[in-house]
């Protein structure tokens, strides 16, 4: 008998010990619960004052779309073939270019054929490509189709032109003769070229624009080649003062007149620098005598 009640007090003792444990148990259970509830009341308040405060746009900026890997090399071939990196005639191994910007060949030959059809590159099937020699005939006839081209533009843009579009031209030519004065071959070149940008986008003629950078294209070859031999930068400075100077006074045809003959100045001191200096080493080449004479004239 008494070890009956024994086992029956310890199965009483077992089945209220595991009810005490799964007591706790579920004890644990709503503690963590509510815990986690609290919590979470927590963030969807942060986040109500969140939306409150800022405007309801994607937390991650937007990445632009990047160039493509074709216009990528071809802007970058471009520059090196108009600041003389690359030399008139030097050879171009796709496979160095392809090396070089981590990509295959395929996009360096597109960009290689888009140069070339800026004839900024000869392309000879299944043999070569080189960098184009410079043309110095058609060179001397591309500064008088700029001359007539920007004479244009100036017309195109005169009734957009304001106050502030003479201001901005003032600063670049400001620019530009701070940078003769230093010596800076390559901020002179840009800022003379940034200063005719000004009047030629504000003309915003697509077919002139892209025209005119084709050809300015291969004039910026030669002026970087041929710095040295040009004249002084301070007369495009000049030149630039006179088309400002006929731009305040509202006069269109004088605004017209020092813009072609800002382009055309350089063509005739080419002519006469390669007159004088024909048979001297590294001197202008004898191609430019007779081109653009006629602006002696003018």
């Amino acid at each position: 008998m008494l070890v009956q009640w024994d086992s029956a007090v310890s199965e009483s003792h077992f089945r209220r010990g595991f009810r005490m444990k799964r007591l706790k148990a579920l004890r644990q259970a709503i503690e963590y619960a509510l815990c986690i509830i609290d919590i979470s009341s927590i963030f969807d308040s942060r986040a109500r004052i969140t939306k409150e405060l800022y405007m309801p746009i994607p937390q991650k900026k937007i990445a632009e779309a990047p160039k493509s890997a074709k216009l990528r090399i071809y802007e970058e071939l471009k520059k090196w073939i108009i600041d003389g990196t690359l030399q008139p005639g030097e050879k171009i191994y796709d496979s160095e270019i392809a090396q070089f910007f981590s990509v295959s060949r395929t996009p360096v030959r597109e960009a290689i054929q888009l140069l070339a059809d800026q004839k900024l590159i000869e392309v000879f099937p299944g043999k070569e490509s080189r960098v184009s020699e410079i043309d110095l005939e058609d060179a001397g006839q591309s500064y008088q189709i700029l001359a007539a081209f920007h004479s244009l533009a100036i017309e195109f843009a005169y009734p957009k032109i304001t106050q502030e579009t003479i201001e901005q031209l003032k600063q670049t030519n400001e620019k530009l003769s701070a940078a003769i004065y230093e010596g800076s071959q390559k901020s002179a070149i840009r800022y003379d070229q940034e200063f005719h940008d000004i009047l030629l986008n504000l003309a915003a003629n697509e077919f002139l624009i892209s025209f005119s950078n084709t050809l300015e294209s291969h004039i910026a070859r030669i002026e970087n080649l041929y710095y040295d031999k040009l004249p002084k930068q301070n007369d495009s400075a000049e030149g630039h003062e006179a088309i400002i100077k006929a731009l305040e006074n509202k006069d269109l045809n004088s605004a017209k007149a020092a813009v072609s003959q800002n382009w055309l100045h350089v063509l005739d001191a080419l002519n006469k620098a390669g007159a004088a200096r024909t048979d001297a080493p590294g001197s202008l080449p004898t191609m430019f005598l007779g081109i653009g004479d006629k602006t002696d004239s003018d």
